[in-house]
């Protein structure tokens, strides 16, 4: 889907929007001075500013603009422009290459999955725009595109940035209606040319990714919890068991952790290996879409980017002497939410978890920093590796 979209963009989209921006200008460094040099210089102004309103490409208005003021600055130095006029264009320049700059900035953080911070870079851009002295030399015409280019960037970052709530919020469901309705806007306004091919390139890769990481995990909502002193198996030793019983409810696979247990014993899942053998054989058995790839040797990052992506994973630690497993749902600024079958952790390494309510462990919040401690070292200080499990697709 994304090669098709790509290659509409090309067809449909203005000529010069896919070429390298060297070819979009004739900039050459003036060689007199006089009225003739400074109406060159006037020209590749010009030629910025137009680059960045008309043109849809404020990369390349922020590349010339950049080459500009340098230039203008040796040229100024070797007086073959003079000083006021020198001045006046650096001043324009410096505005044009501030926008610009805002706009590139903001659809780079688009391409990388970042549309919450995308969406501040525009609002910088449009607070650039009214602040500089750009709006007085530009025609209403170019002053509405300059404005849509930054009103776009915000609108489809927003757009973007709920998307990925919902997935980290465990709502799949939701998130892939939202993830295309994005594709839907991006299809249209760049078969139509509202925006330019590397803005549309930015947009349509976050739009890819955010459908392709609803349909990943193929799953909606929450993850169920349970209790795992609710089984009638082994309740104090069946922690790994409830976790494999959650996450495969998430997948719409009804498996009880005392099935599990039959089938399985209360130890096979302790280990990563173990647990992945569990999970993909009752995976296979119910249907489900996923399988889980174990982890023995992985690091917090490895962790923290599949969270980010929306996809909650089972992780072992040092929760309680022995070991025990949770359902990690998703990772908010330092701290963790989790599904813990044992109830709510001290929050201490190997701490355990005294008297827990039946629900206290239902989406439960881990300071980041215990949280570590537990799953990502040998003995509550030393780095260790961390055990966790890589969620992947199956047709």
């Amino acid at each position: 889907m994304l090669t098709t979209l790509l290659a509409v963009l090309v067809a449909t989209s203005p000529a010069h929007a896919g070429t390298a921006c060297a070819d979009l200008h004739d900039f050459a460094l003036p060689s007199d001075t006089g009225m003739s040099a400074e109406i060159d210089w006037e020209r590749h102004t010009g030629q910025a500013l137009t680059l960045l309103t008309d043109g849809g490409r404020p990369d390349c208005a922020k590349e010339l603009s950049s080459d500009l003021r340098a230039a203008l600055r040796v040229a100024n130095t070797e007086g073959r422009v003079n000083d006021t006029i020198a001045q006046d264009l650096q001043q324009r320049l410096g505005a044009v290459h501030a926008v610009a700059a805002n706009v590139v900035r903001g659809w780079r953080l688009v391409q990388q999955g970042r549309p919450d911070h995308a969406q501040n870079t525009a609002q910088e851009a449009l607070t650039s725009i009214a602040s500089s002295g750009l709006v007085a030399q530009l025609t209403p015409t170019q002053r509405n595109r300059l404005e849509s280019q930054a009103n776009d960037l915000w609108t489809l970052a927003q757009d973007a940035a709920d998307a990925r709530k919902a997935l980290s919020s465990g709502d799949t469901e939701r998130a892939a209606s939202l993830a295309q309705a994005l594709w839907t806007m991006v299809e249209g306004w760049c078969g139509e040319g509202r925006l330019g091919v590397p803005q549309c390139v930015a947009i349509t890769a976050e739009a890819a990714s955010l459908l392709g990481k609803a349909e990943e995990t193929g799953a909606s909502g929450e993850v169920p919890y349970l209790f795992q002193r609710d089984n009638l198996l082994d309740p104090d030793t069946s922690g790994a068991n409830t976790a494999v019983a959650m996450l495969l409810a998430h997948y719409g696979a009804s498996v009880s952790p005392d099935e599990i247990t039959r089938a399985w014993g209360n130890r096979f899942a302790n280990k990563p290996a173990g647990l992945a053998n569990v999970f993909n054989d009752q995976a296979v058995k119910h249907g489900v879409p996923v399988r889980l790839i174990p982890h023995a040797s992985g690091t917090m990052a490895e962790l923290d980017r599949q969270l980010a992506a929306g996809v909650p994973t089972i992780v072992h630690g040092r929760f309680a002497v022995g070991g025990h497993a949770v359902v990690a749902l998703r990772k908010e600024g330092s701290t963790y939410v989790v599904n813990d079958p044992g109830g709510r952790w001290t929050q201490h390494y190997e701490g355990g978890y005294g008297y827990s309510g039946s629900d206290e462990g239902r989406a439960t919040r881990y300071d980041g920093s215990a949280f570590r401690k537990a799953v990502a070292t040998h003995d509550g200080i030393n780095t260790g590796p961390v055990s966790w499990h890589e969620i992947r697709r199956v047709d």
